[in-house]
C-alpha cells in the first residue's frame, strides 16, 4: 500500500502555488507594452479627429442637424399625444386601448347576463327542492 500522502500533497500545493505566481507575473510583464501603447495610440488618434473635425466645423453642423431633428421630433409627439383619447383611470390610451376597453365592456355585460342566468337556474333548483320536500310530507 502506499503510505502517508501528506508531504507529498504539501510539497504539490506549494508548487502549484509558486507555479501560479510566476505564470501571473509572467503574463502580466509579457503584453504590457504592447496593451498600454495600444491604448495611448488609440486615445491619441480620437483626440487628433476631433481636434480636426472641430477646426472643419463639421462636428457643430451635425450636433445642429440632430438637435434640429430633435426638435422636430418632439413637436411631432407632443401633437400625438394631444390628440389621444383619455381615460379617466388610464390616463393617455393608444387606439388599440379604445377598442380593448369596448371588448371589456361587451365581456362584462356577458358576465351580468350569465350571473343572471345562474341565478335564476339556483333558483329554479331551489323552488323544485321546495316542491319536492313539501309533496313528500
Amino acid at each position: 500500500m502506499i503510505g502517508n500522502l501528506q508531504p507529498w500533497m504539501f510539497a504539490f500545493s506549494i508548487f502549484q502555488f509558486i507555479y501560479n505566481v510566476c505564470l501571473t507575473i509572467y503574463l502580466m510583464r509579457k503584453d504590457k507594452d504592447k496593451v498600454t501603447s495600444g491604448r495611448f495610440k488609440e486615445i491619441e488618434d480620437q483626440v487628433t479627429r476631433l481636434d480636426k473635425e472641430k477646426v472643419t466645423g463639421s462636428r457643430v453642423k451635425e450636433t445642429e442637424d440632430r438637435i434640429s431633428k430633435v426638435e422636430t421630433d418632439l413637436v411631432k409627439v407632443e401633437a400625438k399625444v394631444g390628440t389621444a383619447p383619455v381615460c379617466g383611470n388610464h390616463g393617455r390610451m393608444e387606439e388599440n386601448d379604445v377598442k380593448l376597453f369596448a371588448r371589456f365592456d361587451e365581456l362584462h355585460g356577458d358576465i351580468r347576463e350569465l350571473t343572471g342566468a345562474v341565478k335564476g337556474l339556483t333558483r329554479s333548483n331551489d323552488m323544485i327542492n321546495e316542491f319536492l320536500l313539501k309533496e313528500r310530507k
